[in-house]
């Protein structure tokens, strides 16, 4: 028991780093132009890392504690932050279909790699052995697609807004981001924002927050 304990305390630190690093990498594609497309090799996070959290299979009625609460809701900030910087996620299931027959659906990561392709308007792709037709796939969706704008309202409060597209021609499937980020004051920055900031405006010639004030020396 003790050593279960063990086990699944590191695994509840690496799913923390991870939800760490992938959410500054996130805030830093933010100044990078254009869209990006990022393919994720990786068996996901299972999700019985986030203890007391059930699969979806499982009785949702299961009671949320508050330390799976806090990583689960870092978790769907995360998602947030690669919407956010229009980077599509296409993830490649590791897992092999050996591993997956007879094993419980908390113990996989499939539910987790489908919550980032889904936000981000990407795809999941199960069945690693398939990865090349997966990458043709891939390609096809990445060579051809439509990018589509409108105004919003500049205000400065780093609020998240749902984004929602729909077509009305019947037999087609959507994938597109699931939101945005407002931008937010700068006192409220952290300290990776703040790096990422000063950077940008030292070194970009089109800063993505603001102009940069010429001092005549």
């Amino acid at each position: 028991l003790e050593a279960v304990r063990r086990q699944r305390e590191e695994s509840k630190l690496q799913a923390y780093n991870f939800v760490r690093k992938m959410t500054e990498l996130a805030k830093a594609l933010r100044y990078v132009p254009g869209h990006k497309s990022l393919i994720y090799f990786s068996s996901g996070v299972p999700y019985s890392v986030f203890t007391g959290i059930p699969a979806p299979e499982n009785n949702p009625a299961r009671p949320v504690n508050f330390e799976s609460a806090h990583l689960l809701s870092r978790y769907e900030d995360m998602l947030k932050e690669l919407s956010s910087a229009n980077c599509t996620i296409y993830a490649l299931d590791t897992m092999t279909l050996a591993s997956v027959l007879g094993s419980d659906p908390a113990t996989r990561g499939t539910y987790t790699l489908q919550q980032m392709t889904s936000a981000t308007g990407g795809k999941y792709f199960g069945n690693i052995n398939g990865y090349e037709k997966h990458i043709e796939k891939i390609q096809d969706l990445t060579g051809c697609y439509y990018v589509l704008g409108y105004y919003v309202d500049d205000n400065w409060d780093g609020a998240y807004h749902k984004i929602k597209v729909e077509v009305t021609r019947p037999g087609l499937e959507i994938h597109a981001q699931k939101g945005y980020f407002n931008p937010k004051p700068f006192p409220e920055y952290n300290n990776v924002e703040r790096m990422l900031h000063l950077v940008d405006l030292a070194l970009s010639e089109e800063p993505l927050f603001q102009t940069p004030v010429r001092l005549s020396l």
